[in-house]
Parts: structure tokens; sequence; C-alpha cells
């Protein structure tokens, strides 16, 4: 073995100054900062090292333990990354709360800026509900338009209703499919290569990149985000259609989002919090099976034929990509979740209903209204969801190289 890789072995954790090329097979770690780089001194003037064992039996020291033994994959992983000099650099991956905490402040981030947005989506989706095109009223007539006119009658709080369920949401959703959708990968790459569930932290396991896979997995980790989410998604579409000057759709008078989830479960129990799941999940599951895998295809893809560094420009392009498949593919779906959420009674029966009555009435393009709308959503939304993961991914695996006792790195 040479004498770079012996000594890339025996490093303690957290230390080392490992050249590794990108890791552009990772959701969220693309970049060298998940290898033991030069620790960088974050929260230095705040948070003190653990200088003796003493401290680390403070309530602290037990209480992280607790959560990240909680959160640990199911056997210490060890992964390999190609290194620049052609050799492995060995590293021991951080815990899963990494990617399930980045994920969810970097969605709630997007989702900030690319709201109102969705607000116009929704009424324009709702917008002439199982009307010829001659018989329906045009109150909202373009992104640009339904912005304006919700703000002059409405003003920011009319954008803005329901964007505390849409933290919730965003937190759940982009939380299970940015933190499960790694482990899923790797599990299947196990049973497809080894067959057998034991090897997914093997090299050829984690290294693999089969597209039918990754397709796979990112529809699986967007149904279980998208199944855990739906009664704050349901309250959501519900406060973002109410209009007290411009209603369109079935229309509800809830106060806030509690509110609103107090009068579904007092009237219709847990079925009514989970009335439109199944549209919700295939439409999540439609968007998730395309965003990383498109994000990381177009990712390899710049680094390859144009030569892009890691950097802000790569995120940016390869978000772009992605959101644009996404909205493309999630949109017909969407429509339908919006009007089944929306409904009161058994206006339609299920989601297969629901889309042959909207054609039928409608026309074939009545699937995508709003499309503009959800573009000019989904876009930012993608960008800056992917993009912030990559920076908060960074600084969560500083602050626990940082902050974390030995005694519980060893455990994780």
């Amino acid at each position: 073995m040479p004498a770079s890789e012996r000594e890339s072995k025996t490093q303690p954790y957290g230390t080392g100054n490992l050249k590794v090329l990108p890791n552009l097979e990772s959701p969220l770690g693309d970049t060298p900062s998940l290898c033991h780089s030069t620790p960088v001194r974050l929260l230095s003037s705040y948070i003190r090292p653990y200088p003796d064992r003493s401290r680390r039996n403070s309530p602290l020291s037990h209480y992280l333990t607790f959560l990240f033994r909680a959160t640990r994959p199911l056997r210490r992983p060890r992964s390999f990354i190609y290194s620049k000099g052609g050799g492995l650099g060995n590293h021991v991956n951080h815990s899963r709360s990494s990617s399930f905490i980045a994920g969810g402040v970097a969605a709630c981030g997007a989702v900030t800026v690319t709201h109102s947005f969705e607000t116009i989506k929704i009424r324009l989706q709702l917008q002439g509900e199982l009307k010829s095109k001659t018989d329906a009223p045009r109150l909202y007539r373009g992104v640009l338009h339904g912005v304006s006119t919700v703000y002059k009658n409405e003003g920011m709080k009319g954008l803005l209703r329901g964007l505390n369920c849409a933290y919730i949401y965003q937190m759940v959703l982009n939380g299970c499919r940015l933190g499960f959708y790694e482990p899923i990968r790797t599990h299947l790459n196990s049973i497809y290569l080894h067959q057998n569930l034991t090897s997914s932290h093997d090299p050829t396991s984690t290294s693999l990149q089969n597209l039918p896979i990754n397709i796979i997995s990112g529809a699986t980790s967007g149904i279980m985000g998208a199944a855990a989410g739906s009664p704050f998604f349901l309250v959501k579409t519900r406060l973002q259609s109410f209009s007290p000057f411009l209603p369109v759709g079935t229309q509800h008078h809830y106060a806030n989002a509690w509110d609103g989830m107090r009068q579904i479960y007092t009237a219709e129990g847990i079925r009514g919090l989970y009335r439109g799941v199944g549209p919700a999940m295939v439409r999540t599951g439609f968007g998730s099976s395309v965003q990383l895998p498109t994000y990381f295809f177009a990712k390899r893809r710049l680094v390859r034929h144009l030569g892009m560094e890691e950097g802000p420009a790569l995120h940016l392009l390869s978000s772009t990509a992605s959101g644009f498949v996404v909205c493309c593919v999630m949109h017909p779906p969407d429509t339908v979740m919006s009007r089944m959420y929306n409904q009161t009674g058994n206006l339609y029966s299920g989601a297969l209903d629901c889309l042959f009555r909207t054609v039928k009435t409608e026309g074939l393009l009545a699937v995508y209204k709003g499309f503009f709308a959800h573009l000019a959503r989904i876009l930012p939304h993608t960008i800056l969801t992917l993009s912030l993961a990559e920076q908060t991914n960074k600084l969560m695996r500083r602050f626990e190289d940082r902050i974390l006792p030995d005694r519980v790195k060893e455990k994780i």
C-alpha cells in the first residue's frame, strides 16, 4: 500500500487534508467538504471543544449521543472517493441527520421566496373548474396579472396565505426526499449487485449510478415525504385558494392553519385530513423521480463536457435543468391534486375521475393550467433548494466536526 494511503487511513476523525474529486454521486455530498479537509473553525466564538473527558458526560453530550444514535445508518459506513492523485481516500460519513436538516432548511428558504407564485398557480388551476372555455370567467389572466391582482386586493397577506403550512410541509417532504434518497439508492444497488441488503456501504454500491435505480429511489423518497406531509399541503391549498374578493373554486373559511386542521378533523376525521393523498403521492413521485437524477445528470455532463468546477454556477445550471424537467412531468398530477384537495364532499370520486372530467369538460390542455406560474415557482424553488442544501450541508458537517465529542463521533 502506498504511504499516502496508509497515512489517510490513520487520520483521526475530523482531521486530514485529502485531495479529492467532487463526489458527484451523493445527493448532497459532492464537495470536498464531505471528506476530512482542514477543519473550519465554525462558530468558534460561541462553541468550545471538549478539552477533557469530564465534559463529555454533560447533558448536552448525552442528548447529542441520543440524537445521532437515533439517526445513524444501519451499520458504520466506509465510503471511498477517488483522489486527484489516483489513490483512494477513506472517510467516515457523517450522520443522516445532516441530510434531513440541510434538506428541510434549504426548502424553507426556497419556499419563502416562491410561495406567492404557488398561490397564483393554485388559483389558476381552480379557475373555471368543470366549465367550458366560453363559460369560464378569467379572473386571473396569467402569472404577473395574478400577482398584481392579488396584491392590490389582498396585499402581501393574500400572496403568502398558508406559508406556515408550507414550511412544515417542506421540512417533512424535502427532509424525507433528500434524507432517504441516498440510503434507498445504495440499498437497491446492493440488491442489484450483491443480491443482499448488507452491502449497501460497499464502494461498488455507493459508486454505481443506474438510471432506473436512481429514478425509483427519487420517487420512493418523494412519495414517503408526500404521504407524511399531506395534511399540511391540504390545508395550505385551501388557505391559498380562499379570496374574499376574487374567489375561484370551493371556498374554505379558516382563521389559520390550525383552525383548518381542527375543522377538517371535526367534520371528516383522519380520513378528511388525508383527502387527496393518492394524487399527492403520484405528483410528488413524478417530480422526485426526475429531480435528483436530472440534477446530478446535468451536473456530471457540465463537469465532463464544459469543464465546470464545483461552485454556485454549476449548482445554478444543474438546478435550472432539473426544475424545468420536474415542472413538465409533475404539472398534470399537480392540477388533479389541487382540485382533489380543494373539493368539498365528493365532487370527484377519485384522481382518475377528476382527470377524466377535467379533460372532457375543459379540454386536454386544462391539466396544464397555471403551468407558467408553476414554472415561475419551481425554477427558483429547485435552484434555491438544491443550492442551499449544498451549502447548508457543508455547514452542518463542519458543525458536527466542531461540536461533537469523539465518543459520539465513534457511534455514528
